[in-house]
This record gives structure tokens, sequence and C-alpha cells, in this order.
């Protein structure tokens, strides 16, 4: 029998303790269990850009926003990104967070059994949503993009306001009535504060913009919150969700984050993610190649607004939203014929019940 050296018994009790290291106190200090709401914030470049993103963010009870790092399985595991979206969820991360870089989740667990869009959002989507602006300015960015009219007239009730658009794409099931602008208000900070380590700040934009705004705007009688900026952002306007403290409770709503550049396309884009639809496509599969879905890259130029102007979602996402009555849908099986009369549909004034 070979006589071990005293190298091979080095190895061999690095070996054993290897596994007593991974398990000690001090490794299991890195990681970090993590609860809150998981907000899913989806990115859009100006119109004819083809720049989009998805990002993860968990804000706790105490307001801290923290960005996770999610693997698809992971996503899947749980229902898919539309299920975890604005859940309370429990995150194992591989660290715990420094308050800029992301973490990476070792595990996500939601706190109750997942529950599809399709499901969520009917009952959500409908009656009046109306949605607050607040215009903000960096302290050292001077220049007010569009007057604050122009913002009210793209939340307006006639074209192109998108109180008149939703009760249209909808067909009267929800509108947003009652929404009203705010600004320009300067904000505390030069722009170069929004961006630590030059990366976004949703927590940071959004704590100092509805700040500034806190005394004149009763944030707890809007469904949904516009942050407008005076300011390119990090290229991209984003539209999603939030934990929000402000006049009251902490709650989740709809919220955006605009660059200088948005159009009412724009607005009326990042509020359907606030309402809860992701991204889609068209025929070559890329985010921004369908013209016909303003959850892709639908719209047009309208010379006399002087602003991009949205076309409607596709079915499959005013379906999700609980916009498509049972009784008008066809599912068409493999080897049947059925001839389908499409009509188009009147423009839908007010708002059901």
């Amino acid at each position: 029998m070979q006589r071990p050296t005293l190298r091979s018994t080095r190895r061999s009790l690095l070996g054993a303790l290897l596994p007593l290291i991974a398990a000690s106190p001090a490794a299991a200090q890195q990681q970090a269990t993590l609860t809150g709401t998981l907000h899913v914030l989806w990115a859009d470049g100006p119109t004819g850009s083809e720049a989009a993103g998805e990002r993860y963010l968990l804000v706790d009870d105490a307001g801290r926003a923290t960005e996770l790092l999610l693997r698809p399985d992971q996503l899947e595991s749980t229902g898919g990104v539309l299920a975890l979206n604005r859940r309370r969820v429990t995150v194992t991360a591989e660290r715990a967070p420094d308050g800029s870089a992301p973490v990476r989740a070792s595990s996500v667990r939601a706190a109750a059994t997942p529950v599809r869009l399709s499901v969520a959002a009917a009952a959500a989507q409908a009656g009046q949503k109306p949605f607050v602006t607040v215009l903000c300015r960096f302290a050292d960015v001077a220049a007010e993009p569009r007057p604050r009219a122009t913002y009210e007239r793209w939340l307006g009730a006639s074209y192109p306001g998108l109180d008149d658009y939703w009760r249209e794409a909808s067909e009267g099931r929800v509108g947003i009535g009652g929404s009203a602008v705010y600004g320009w208000y300067t904000l505390p900070r030069a722009r170069s504060y929004y961006f630590p380590d030059g990366k976004l700040s949703y927590a940071r934009l959004t704590e100092d913009c509805t700040a500034v705004a806190d005394a004149e705007v009763n944030f707890a009688a809007y469904a949904g919150i516009n942050l407008q900026f005076n300011g390119e952002l990090d290229g991209y306007s984003w539209g999603g969700s939030w934990t929000l403290a402000r006049d009251g409770r902490a709650r989740t709503v709809g919220m955006t984050w605009m660059a200088s550049w948005s159009t009412q396309m724009t607005y009326a884009h990042e509020g359907g993610h606030s309402f809860g639809p992701p991204h889609s496509s068209g025929p070559y599969s890329a985010t921004y190649d369908s013209r016909w879905d303003l959850m892709s890259a639908g719209g047009y130029y309208d010379y006399g607004q002087a602003t991009h102007v949205a076309n409607h979602p596709i079915a499959y996402h005013k379906d999700l939203l609980g916009w498509v009555a049972p009784a008008r849908k066809y599912v068409a099986e493999a080897g049947t014929t059925r001839t389908i009369v499409i009509e188009r549909k009147p423009t839908c004034g007010s708002i059901r019940s």
C-alpha cells in the first residue's frame, strides 16, 4: 500500500473541510432573504428604435428597492413573468443587497398560488383608472420639453387623449377620466444623482419626484402615476408598477418613468405596461415588428397633433385584460371550417359599471 505524502494528506484535509467552509456561518451570511412585491418593468426606446428591455425590482415594506437577476427556469417554475408581476414574493439572494448592484436570486417563492394575468387583471382593469402625471425637472437641466397643456391634452377625453383612447380600446370598460397633470417641479438633485454607477435608480427618481409634488397631489386618489422628466433617462422610457407609500398606506400602483422625448404613443404604450401586458411581437419575433399592436410598435404620426399616436392593443392583450366577452371568442379546431363576419365596432363613449 502506498504511503500517503504530506501533500496528499493536505489535499484530503482540504477536501473534507470545503463542505464545512461552505456551510459555515460566514458563508451563510453571504445569502439574504428578501420579502416584498415583485415589479416587472419594461423599457422602450424612442419611436423607430429597436431598444427594449425588462427588469425585475423587489420593493419591500420599508420602500427599499432591490433589482433581481432571475433565471428563465425560476420564472417558469412559478408561473412565468406575468404570474409573478405585482405579487408578494420571498426571494433567497446569493448575497445581501448593497443598494445599487443587482442581486442574483437562488430561489423565488410566491406568497400564494400563481395566478395568470388573464384571471388577475380581468377583475382589476375595469372602471375609471385616473392617472396623475408629475412633471419633474432635474436640478441641473432647465429645459421643459413641452408645456403642461400638451400632457393634459394627451390624457384628455377627446382625440388624441388617452381617456378617449382607452375607452375605445376597451369598448367602454376602462377609462382614465379624472386624470390630472402637475408641475413643472424642480428635483432636489442633479441628474447624475439618479444614476448611481451610471445606472438608473427608479427608487431615487420615484421618491424625489413624488416628494416635490406631494404638497399639491393626493396620490391616494389615482390608480396610476406618470413621472415625466425633462431630460434623457437611460435611453428608455419605462412602464410597469411600483409600491408607493404616499398619502396613506403603501400600495401597488401602475407607474411610468418618461424620458423627455416621450409622445402620446409612448404614454399609451407605457400605460399599457402599467395595466399589466408585456411586450409582443409580429411576424419576425422581434419586439417592435408589428405596426398593428400598441405593445409592439403600433402607431402613426399625426401631423395635426405633432405627435406619434397609438394604435389599439391586439386582441390577445385585450383578452388578457378581460376586455373580450366569452361569447365573442372563437377558437378554431384542427380540421374545421367556419365563416366569421368581422365588423368594425363603433366608438364607445362611456364607462360601463
